[in-house]
């Protein structure tokens, strides 16, 4: 797949995250950004339909084009002589070479130049009653240069109904662009939400098999106890259970890290499979990316949101068949006129029949009005009404969309604020929460505290590890979002669409 798409790969924070506490061999977060811009191919259809688009364009220019033609005609005709006939031509050769150039006029008529030259060879037979068949033989050179000019004066008058093709196709251009931009934008915010949650869940199995294991050691320290006699047997029953359950929840964990790897692994355009190797998060998440007021963001999705610029340039689109159904239905009258120098002159003299080209001497003059009218014009009117309604939908889907991308900013923008409160709420509750258990621990070594005590502050230190994690990874998937509706996502990350 190829298509000018540049990622910028500085060593510099991205988007709130702290790359330099990256684990080294990890995959980071810019690394998987440009293998999916690379590999997806929901963004290569993209960029194939910007290309065939600009194509479309290339081909509209084309209306333009200066057209050369040149053709060689040539008659022969043979008759037998008819009995009766006074004056009859029994052989008449014709030789015809024209050649032409022509420009198409903006404003939809033509002008061209045409250079003719004809040469004809005929025999005549002239029956005298007393001298009988007289036969005779003229050879004639006939060349001439001609202006020659077309023009709707009615339908198809002017550049707006003249090159609607060109219209079109920029307008299709436009469209094909902005959702090049929407489709790279989208799959940013999947990429980086799902990059963040293989993150996330990678640390949750971790907290989930250290849970375990620390009720693991919470087993032998209370089978030591039972081997002295301090507890009984039956001291151990909760932990064992524990034990159980926490190591059922490491299993769902890995579960679920198995999905959030093949999910990233499909938006990079990775192999999927047994014999594929598993991802691992290299960025660490730190909550610090700036956002703008909701104010400011709702201002630059509606300024900048490719969806909605998209539906924008849609409307435009159908605004152009507007233009073109409405001019559809004048009648069609074209003029065309023709004019310009002749020559004549018999074989033996051709380079006079050329002279006379430039004295103006012979000349030929044409004019001439086309005029064409459908009664009951049902299919122009048909198409007009056709295009009047594909300019309401275009519309209409624009305002649902505005009002989705208004909805989605206020959503996102709440969803921020919250997760940044979230991560300050937090800040401190894992150390927290290892003090309590240091504690809890220490007075189940003195027999003042329980087996329950002790296993419920490792489940709050576990919890409270979670919870800091989720809400960091939160906070990044939930800026990538509102980046992505305001249209700031790709300059975030320094993707450059060409």
């Amino acid at each position: 797949m190829r298509f000018a798409i540049a990622v910028a790969v500085a060593g510099a924070a991205v988007g709130g995250v702290a790359t330099a506490r990256a684990d080294e061999g990890a995959l980071r977060l810019r690394e998987a950004i440009a293998l999916a811009l690379r590999n997806s191919p929901t963004l290569g259809a993209a960029v194939a339909d910007v290309a065939a688009a600009e194509g479309n364009l290339t081909a509209a220019w084309g209306l333009d084009d200066f057209l050369i033609d040149a053709s060689a005609t040539w008659v022969e005709n043979r008759k037998e002589l008819v009995g009766g006939v006074q004056f009859q031509q029994p052989a008449l050769d014709d030789l015809l070479l024209t050649a032409a150039l022509t420009r198409p006029l903006p404003t939809g008529g033509k002008l061209g130049l045409k250079l003719s030259t004809e040469y004809t060879r005929t025999e005549s037979v002239l029956i005298d009653p007393m001298l009988g068949p007289q036969s005779s033989l003229s050879e004639v050179v006939a060349p001439s240069l001609q202006l020659v000019f077309s023009h709707p004066l009615l339908r198809g008058i002017g550049r707006d109904a003249a090159r609607a093709q060109r219209r079109r196709a920029r307008a299709a251009r436009d469209v094909a662009t902005l959702n090049r931009e929407a489709s790279c934008a989208a799959l940013l915010r999947d990429v980086i939400g799902a990059y963040w949650d293989l993150l996330f869940a990678t640390e949750e199995l971790e907290i989930r098999r250290a849970l375990a294991d620390s009720a693991r050691e919470q087993l032998r320290v209370v089978q030591a106890n039972i081997g002295v006699g301090k507890q009984p047997t039956s001291a151990s029953a909760e932990v064992e259970v524990a034990i159980a359950l926490r190591t059922e929840d490491a299993l769902f964990a890995e579960q679920a890290l198995a999905e959030r790897t093949l999910e990233l692994r499909r938006l990079l355009g990775l192999e999927v499979g047994p014999a594929a190797a598993g991802l691992r998060a290299g960025d660490r998440p730190d909550g610090a990316a700036e956002t703008p007021p909701i104010a400011d963001a709702l201002q630059a999705a509606l300024e900048r949101n490719p969806q909605l610029a998209a539906a924008r340039a849609q409307g435009r689109a159908a605004a152009i068949e507007i233009d073109v159904t409405e001019n559809g239905l004048l009648p069609q009258l074209d003029l065309t006129a023709s004019g310009g120098p002749t020559g004549n002159a018999d074989h033996a003299n051709t380079g006079k029949a050329f002279s006379q080209l430039g004295d103006l001497s012979s000349y030929a003059l044409s004019a001439g009005l086309v005029f064409q009218h459908p009664i009951g014009r049902r299919a122009a009117l048909g198409a007009r009404d056709a295009a009047q309604a594909g300019l309401r939908k275009a519309r209409l889907s624009e305002a649902d969309i505005r009002l989705q991308v208004e909805t989605a900013v206020a959503r996102a923008s709440a969803a921020v604020d919250v997760a940044r409160r979230r991560i300050a709420a937090l800040a401190q509750t894992v150390d927290t929460a290892n003090l309590d258990l240091a504690a809890e621990r220490a007075r189940f070594e003195v027999g003042r505290a329980t087996n329950f005590d002790v296993l419920r502050r490792q489940e709050e230190v576990a919890q409270a590890k979670l919870r800091q994690v989720r809400a960091r990874t939160e906070f990044l998937k939930v800026v990538a979002v509102l980046e992505a509706l305001t249209g700031d996502i790709l300059p975030r990350y320094g993707v450059v669409l060409q």
